[in-house]
């Protein structure tokens, strides 16, 4: 309740510094109205600025939280997964509670208890019992659990049910037949999910939030539903998180909420600072945990009762250190203000965390403000200050406060407003507070015919096929192979006929090497996908998750969980090579990953893909190459093809091994001079060893 308070404050008192209050502009130092853009919300913790996202909705203060918790979150997208879990295993009976329940269905408890206790014959699953009540309640063989508020309620249930199981029994029919965001759709657009969400407060937050999900399906639909469903787990697991969607953007003009540490660095005119009461730093939160004292040593804390001189003395260092680190942090939140800084806390009991410190300063500071409804006609709110007086001419407000040693020309001004300040005029505040409740006519009711209707079909008539679309000749088949198999035909014609013709693995296929973890192929796999997906190495983590994701191979999830040392090495060396200047001047402009190409060479289709092609580019001779001088007639003009070897060599093993893909090298060669790209210039040809980081031109 306190918080809701602090929150409805907060805001009616930006709302009224919106309409009423002035800045001194930081461009060119001249006074003007306050603006959205000119005022932040600092909080220690995330969860103290979402506590204020409803009050500022509610006062149509927009704004921008830095810190909103990820889209995994969202009320709105438990549900979508949820859905997604039971398209993907319709027996998962924990999610088919949850989808009976949720908005896409919307059954009462009641119902949903005689639909799990009912014994009914072939039914192996909570949605077959959902689908045998429902046809035997609609035959008249069972009774509906009528509601005793309206009748309509069950006839309402027995109407969302039957179209609820209608639409999930089509979603789990498309399921990776066609793309996971339209098998959302296709159940969104049945059960009518999203009209629900427009009687709830944030809908265009949670419809916003739904678009982004959709999307995010959409991004991954080469996985299978249920690899993109392991992937949302791992990304939850990782607490790397999705971005919720905003209908907001930070270049907006709009209220920023963000934690103090990310406001380093940062100033506004005017500050808010809130959750000022939560608690510093306290002896029970060290009670088990463990730490290295620089003058006593390990230190692991006991309890109370069992705490000695020692113990008792590194704890007390250690709450000096994070009280020390909590002055800094205040400090921080404290001059992000340029004119005012708006400290939100109870006045009328003792006062912990920031607000305790901030106290014995802020009595001649202090304000009262009491909320009012901003949508009302007379928008300002009531409000009175005391011991405060407006001597600042330029922004007009008072209660200066040289706080924390400032430049004196800097004149930073704390308010303190809050539930439970002194009585204005005698009268208790709390008397005058309204609760507000977002105004404005009625959602739409009725909905217009759609643009688009299939009348049109019964005006065809059928017809013979005309002779343009008649049966096509079959063309001669052509063998299409590849590099790859051509180089183990030519080297090994017996290992050529096992593999392409008989279909039979090498054990260098599925066991790993000595002293390596996983398959040479495997290995090779791995570092390929994240190379191809990868723009900055601070990507790293996250591409090389999704790229385990996608790939679905059992080796991976022991050898590559987090934290394992096999895990680390091969991110050290793809990092290595993200890092690299070769790998700068790969990826600098025009440039693409894994093209793959059909070309005709000697009589035979080969099939491939560059890992990396590089156009031609027209640069100065200078700067056409990391591997050398220009060749005859190459201007810096030629195109460049990348191909990244995985296996694990020496540095002086290089060229060696690079003279052993000759063939590949000239199959490479020859489909990209095929693309006519560099005006007859040659393409160049470069492999890039990772183990060893290095790359040759060959």
């Amino acid at each position: 309740d306190r918080r809701e308070e602090e929150a409805r404050r907060v805001a009616s008192r930006l709302k009224h510094l919106l309409e009423n209050g002035s800045v001194v502009d930081p461009d060119d130092d001249t006074t003007r109205g306050c603006r959205a853009g000119d005022i932040a919300i600092l909080a220690r913790r995330n969860d103290d600025l979402a506590a204020l996202e409803p009050a500022l909705r509610s006062y149509a203060v927009p704004f921008f939280n830095t810190a909103t918790s990820g889209l995994a979150e969202g009320q709105e997208v438990l549900d979508l997964v949820t859905a997604l879990r039971l398209i993907d295993d319709r027996y998962d009976d924990l999610r088919a509670f949850a989808f009976l329940r949720s908005p896409f269905v919307g059954l009462r408890d009641e119902v949903l208890v005689r639909i799990s206790l009912r014994a009914t014959d072939g039914a192996r699953s909570l949605l077959d019992k959902a689908a045998s009540f429902l046809d035997d309640a609609e035959a008249g063989r069972e009774s509906w659990f009528e509601a005793p508020e309206s009748a309509r309620i069950g006839e309402i249930e027995r109407a969302a049910l039957r179209d609820g199981l209608g639409a999930m029994a089509e979603a789990q029919r498309l399921a990776d037949r066609v793309d996971h965001a339209e098998v959302l759709e296709t159940l969104l657009t049945r059960t009518g999910y999203r009209l629900h969400l427009l009687i709830r407060e944030g809908a265009s937050e949670s419809l916003a939030n739904i678009e982004r999900f959709r999307a995010l399906l959409d991004e991954y639909r080469h996985l299978t539903l249920g690899r993109f469903l392991a992937l949302w787990d791992r990304w939850g697991d990782r607490d790397l998180g999705i971005p919720q969607a905003r209908l907001f953007s930070s270049g907006d003009d709009v209220v920023t909420l963000s934690t103090i540490h990310a406001a380093k660095g940062l100033e506004w005119p005017i500050v808010a600072l809130v959750g000022t009461q939560a608690p510093l730093a306290e002896a029970r939160r060290f009670v088990g945990t463990h730490w290295t004292d620089p003058t006593l040593g390990p230190v692991l804390l006991p309890r109370a009762a069992e705490r000695g001189p020692r113990a008792t003395f590194a704890l007390e260092r250690r709450l000096e250190q994070e009280n020390a680190e909590e002055a800094r942090l205040l400090y921080v939140a404290a001059t992000r203000a340029r004119d005012r800084l708006v400290v939100a806390a109870p006045a009328d009991e003792d006062l912990t965390g920031f607000a305790g410190w901030l106290a014995p300063e802020l009595e001649s500071a202090r304000e009262v403000h009491q909320t009012s409804d901003a949508t009302a006609d007379d928008p300002e709110p009531e409000r009175a200050s005391l011991h405060a007086t407006d001597d600042d001419e330029r922004t007009g407000t008072g209660g200066q406060l040289d706080a924390f040693g400032l430049d004196g020309e800097r004149r930073n001004q704390l308010d303190l407003f809050t539930p439970g300040s002194p009585p204005v005029n005698g009268t208790d505040p709390a008397d005058g507070f309204v609760i507000i409740r977002r105004g404005g006519g009625s959602f739409q009711t009725s909905f217009g015919p759609p643009p688009v209707t299939l009348r049109w079909l019964d005006g065809l008539d059928p017809c013979e096929w005309p002779d343009s679309v008649g049966d096509i000749a079959e063309r001669t088949r052509r063998i299409v192979g590849s590099a790859t198999e051509r180089m183990m035909r030519d080297a090994d014609p017996e290992a050529w006929a096992r593999r392409y013709l008989h279909g039979v693995l090498d054990p260098d296929d599925f066991l790993p090497p000595a002293g390596d973890r996983l398959p040479a192929k495997t290995r090779g796999t791995l570092i390929h996908g994240v190379l191809e997906r990868i723009a900055a190495a601070e990507e790293l983590d996250r591409v090389l998750d999704e790229t385990i994701a996608s790939l679905d191979l059992a080796d991976l999830e022991s050898a590559l969980a987090p934290g394992a040392s096999y895990r680390a090495a091969l991110e050290r060396e793809i990092a290595d090579v993200v890092r690299s200047p070769a790998w700068r001047w790969y990826v600098e402009g025009e440039h693409y990953r894994e093209l793959r190409f059909l070309h005709r060479s000697e009589n035979e289709w080969l099939q491939g893909a560059f890992d990396l092609y590089r156009p031609a580019r027209g640069v100065a001779p200078e700067q056409a190459s990391l591997f050398g001088e220009p060749r005859e007639g190459d201007d810096g003009r030629a195109a460049w093809v990348i191909d990244f070897k995985t296996h694990r060599i020496a540095a002086e093993e290089v060229e060696a091994v690079s003279a052993d893909y000759a063939l590949q090298i000239r199959a490479y060669r020859d489909a990209a001079a095929a693309l006519g790209d560099g005006a007859g210039v040659p393409p160049r040809v470069a492999l890039h060893f990772t183990k060893p980081n290095l790359a040759t031109e060959v």
